[in-house]
């Protein structure tokens, strides 16, 4: 059908991390390192557990619309003993048991987040269980026969770590899961979508849970130019209630999915971009809950031209810039999955943006916060639409601290993220055993603060706060730990401790 699903799936562990020195003129770069994450896996009874295969993944950015992604950084089989160990960069790692999309793994471990810093060893000790197991029974509706390779993503509901499972040649999706509460997300089969509503599931040490999943046929139609002459190659989305962005076949024809169960109001407008950079035609059309064909035709577009610069008017080459649509009832959406690079002089140029909506174009950079400016090309055709300067700040400060528990007891291995307007959308760090962290590469202004910190068994503790860029000293206090996935129902006005 000529449909590309560009959907990356993630799967992130916990563990508990102990750090050790080492030679302090060791060399940490980019090339091979020696051996720095050093670990061992055991079971409930502590005996070493061999001949278990353990992943390494490492946290990086793609620029300012996904702000964050997990690739693999390496693989290892536990010894005899249990152990394993891995050579890589410092930075910030997961590491946890590799796992299949389409075989049942023999042993689970609860996950959490390794920092590695030059010159040091990181020592992990990893404890495994048998769990239980989930048992997903995917079925077409109407008819409710079995689909093989549709794919279950699910969530723990005290966290953020996802899990995803490929259903076998009998439409069951089975997959060994840590004992605690977890959120069935999404059912994705080529042609399908999913019709029920999200729901948490319990998971109990040594019993199977079984449940069945419903899904409808996706929505099919054409793309054509203003002749009329189907166009391939070219790209749609729904926006708000969408899933991965798809191709237009080699007859102009897609199939795409999205999302009708979602918390709607009964007045909600639902939309399909398309668009086709080569030939600068993009159009934009309203669907409806019972749509299943549609015709798209594309319409010429403005090319939205500016400049990204810093504070003293140079151009900032090699930004990042992408557009968001505004959408009744969706707000600001991506356009698309791209993001354009500025040339050296920091310009860039826009196309296929469909006629006759208002946008906001977002700008980035390393070493730089981020900009936008609001665009409409209400009366706009295919000739070029200027947009408003973007200027960036420099992100050259930064904000130090402690975090503490209710008790005023340190909180080690806690994440630190960072926002606020005009901050750059990656700021994240992590505590020392002392519970200390600095956040570098901030802009001048007002930063909003939360510390995360996972302790097992599905606790965790949070805060958050705002404070001064070039703060130094502050002080988080955390709540009491808590099971929900939840906000904490109070900010704090951070200082420093006194």
């Amino acid at each position: 059908m000529g449909w590309v699903n560009r959907n990356r799936v993630l799967y992130p562990v916990v563990i508990c991390v102990l750090l050790g020195a080492i030679d302090s003129g060791l060399a940490q770069t980019e090339r091979a390192v020696s051996t720095n994450l050093r670990g061992n896996l055991v079971d409930a009874a502590g005996q070493p557990v061999a001949g278990v295969g353990v992943r390494l993944y490492r946290e990086t950015y793609g620029g300012p619309l996904y702000s964050r992604t997990r690739e693999p950084a390496g693989d290892a089989v536990t010894r005899a003993d249990g152990s394993f160990s891995f050579g890589v960069p410092a930075g910030q790692y997961l590491v946890q048991l590799a796992a299949s999309e389409d075989q049942v793994a023999e042993w689970v471990a609860a996950p959490v987040m390794v920092q590695l810093v030059p010159g040091q060893i990181a020592t992990v000790t990893i404890e495994v269980h048998r769990g239980g197991l989930l048992e997903v029974v995917v079925l077409e509706a109407p008819g409710h026969k079995r689909l093989p390779q549709a794919r279950v993503d699910l969530r723990e509901a005290a966290g953020d770590s996802p899990v995803a499972v490929v259903s076998d040649a009998g439409g069951t999706a089975r997959v060994r899961l840590m004992p605690g509460q977890y959120e069935l997300r999404d059912v994705l089969g080529e042609g399908y979508t999913y019709e029920g509503h999200r729901q948490v599931i319990t998971i109990k040490e040594g019993e199977t849970r079984r449940i069945a999943a419903i899904l409808a046929a996706n929505v099919q139609g054409v793309v054509r130019d203003p002749e009329g002459i189907p166009v391939a190659g070219a790209t749609l989305r729904i926006v708000g209630a969408g899933r991965d962005e798809v191709l237009s076949d080699a007859q102009g024809r897609f199939e795409i999915a999205w999302n009708r169960r979602g918390q709607f109001r009964a007045a909600t407008v639902f939309h399909l971009v398309a668009r086709h950079e080569p030939q600068n035609l993009a159009a934009t059309v309203e669907i409806g809950r019972d749509t299943s064909w549609l015709v798209v035709k594309l319409q010429p577009c403005p090319v939205l031209a500016g400049r990204v610069m810093d504070a003293q008017g140079r151009g900032i080459g090699g930004a990042w810039v992408y557009v968001t649509l505004e959408v009744p009832d969706w707000g600001d959406t991506p356009l698309c999955e791209e993001q354009i690079p500025t040339d050296a002089d920091g310009g860039f140029a826009l196309r296929a943006v469909p006629p006759g909506g208002s946008y906001t174009v977002h700008a980035a950079a390393d070493a730089y916060g981020c900009g936008n400016a609001v665009v409409s090309t209400e009366t706009a055709t295919d000739r070029p639409c200027e947009v408003g300067p973007l200027t960036l700040s420099p992100a050259d400060l930064s904000v130090s601290g402690r975090v503490l528990d209710s008790t005023g007891n340190p909180v080690a291995q806690a994440m630190i993220y960072g926002w606020g307007p005009g901050q750059p959308h990656k700021l994240n760090t992590q505590t020392d055993a002392e519970g200390r962290f600095t956040l570098g590469g901030v802009c001048a202004g007002r930063l909003h603060l939360r510390a995360d910190a996972h302790l097992g068994g599905g606790k965790r503790l949070r805060a958050q706060g705002i404070a001064e860029a070039g703060a130094t000293d502050i002080e988080i206090r955390t709540r009491d730990p808590f099971v929900s996935y939840q906000s904490p129902s109070t900010v704090q006005r951070l200082r420093p401790a006194r």
